[in-house]
């Protein structure tokens, strides 16, 4: 497969500015936040927690063998504690992000039937080979299958597929699906994707299909802000494949801008083969012993009689509200410069701090932290849904940022340094609830980063 010469004067990807960074940091900013649920909590388990629950039960909590400590000396016992993963958490919150991105990015958006043209028009100008086979198979088996197996049958998409893989037949999909978006559907166009698709089982049902498909990727969306965490082929990922190259550059001449490479969300919480500068911590209990699990029995109903279906009931256990949590999130800073000392108690805002970051911070560390900001204020705000059953109006919790610290990684050492701490230090907050017990990792996470002088 050949690569053109992407230091060429003339290559197709000049409008592409790649964003990644050398990763050394010297400074870390170490939030810590307290959540409490409003309703019940149920964030699913396995079959292993099902053992480790307080009965038998179809959806336990997930919960984990840990240390908990009951005083500030030496004295703790291992128990089974239900907690909420990071990664449940950091999920929570890169969903927030992308909606508010999306939200204030609505002029790059651009149909994906829009783009492809764009690309088919730049490879039929190109002399030298734009668009080659292997390019088209991973178009059609990372994006087109991967969209449409979203709301067709598996073996239609397979079957469509397969035909237009083919170099001229992939060219010929596109510009059909696009005239029939510009058009009323007719008997026409389903001639014609019949002779694309040459499937005699797939085109007899070809005039109920075929309006469904162009529907589909006549609406479907993409942004260079927000990549799509879903659909394999338009997902960041490093190195990045040349038809992600070639898509890029397409999405760039549709909306005549450059476009920055990862995307905006992607630089704040990663990407394959690029880590996250953003660490979220599991979520511990504040009090093991307040933290209180249920079982809730389900039943189904059938519609007709109105009645009970026998042996359709279902446990499903989860945590009582008004149960606290305690977790931490990290933001590496890659700048090398000084920052600024702030006055804890005349600026000691969160706002304040961040300003005064970014005064020594270069752009990527000031999108990510203008971007953080407006998720802790949306969380804090209009609080946030988490684990199952939300239809049902489980997990509804409030998240509030207590405390913050910005710590010097070249001074942490020195054991004169202390970190720069805003608002309360959370090992005096976890005190008043060491008699109800403290999870081990959540004491020693925030000794680490909250050190008590």
């Amino acid at each position: 497969m050949s690569i053109p010469d992407l230091n060429s004067s003339s290559n197709l990807y000049k409008k592409i500015i790649f964003s990644v960074e050398p990763r050394s940091y010297r400074y870390v900013l170490v939030l810590f936040f307290k959540l409490t649920n409003i309703t019940e909590l149920a964030v699913g388990g396995s079959a292993t927690d099902q053992v480790l629950g307080s009965g038998v039960t179809d959806n336990p909590v997930i919960k984990m063998p840990t240390l908990v400590y009951y005083s500030n000396n030496n004295n703790r016992v291992e128990e089974i504690v239900p907690y909420i993963p990071g990664s449940t958490i950091k999920g929570l919150l890169r969903s927030i992000a992308e909606k508010h991105v999306a939200m204030m990015d609505k002029n790059n958006k651009r149909k994906l039937i829009d783009v492809l043209m764009k690309l088919i028009e730049l490879d039929e100008q190109s002399k030298t080979g734009y668009l080659d086979k292997h390019d088209v198979s991973e178009i059609v088996d990372k994006i087109l299958a991967k969209i449409l197996n979203q709301y067709l049958d598996e073996k239609i998409v397979n079957k469509i597929c397969n035909s237009i893989r083919e170099y001229n037949n992939f060219k010929e999909f596109i510009k059909l699906v696009k005239k029939a978006s510009e058009t009323s559907w007719s008997s026409d166009l389903g001639k014609a994707l019949e002779e694309i698709v040459s499937d005699e089982e797939i085109n007899e049902l070809m005039n109920n299909i075929a309006p469904i498909i162009i529907t589909i990727l006549n609406n479907y969306e993409i942004s260079p802000d927000v990549c799509n965490p879903v659909i394999e082929g338009l997902m960041c990922e490093l190195p990045i494949p040349k038809y992600k190259l070639l898509l890029l550059n397409a999405l760039s001449e549709t909306i005549n801008k450059n476009i920055t490479y990862p995307c905006r969300i992607c630089k704040l919480f990663g990407l394959p083969g690029y880590m996250s500068r953003l660490i979220v911590t599991d979520a511990w209990p504040l009090g093991v012993k307040k933290t209180i699990l249920l079982l809730r029995t389900h039943i189904a109903i059938d519609r007709l009689r109105e009645s009970v279906v026998s042996g359709k009931t279902f446990d499903i256990e989860y945590i009582a509200p008004g149960a606290e949590f305690g977790f931490i999130i990290i933001y590496h800073l890659a700048t090398q410069k000084d920052i600024e000392k702030i006055d804890q108690n005349n600026d000691g805002t969160l706002d304040k701090l961040i300003e005064t970051i970014k005064k020594a911070s270069n752009k990527t560390d000031e999108e990510n932290l203008d971007l953080l900001k407006k998720i802790i204020e949306n969380i804090e705000t209009n609080g946030v849904w988490i684990g199952k059953r939300k239809t049902w109006g489980m997990g509804k919790v409030e998240i509030k940022l207590e405390a913050t610290a910005l710590i010097d990684l070249s001074k942490q050492t020195d054991p004169s340094h202390n970190p720069l701490i805003l608002g309360k230090n959370p090992n005096e907050i976890i005190s008043q609830y060491i008699k109800q017990g403290i999870p081990l990792p959540l004491k020693n996470t925030l000794q680490i980063f909250f050190p008590t002088t």
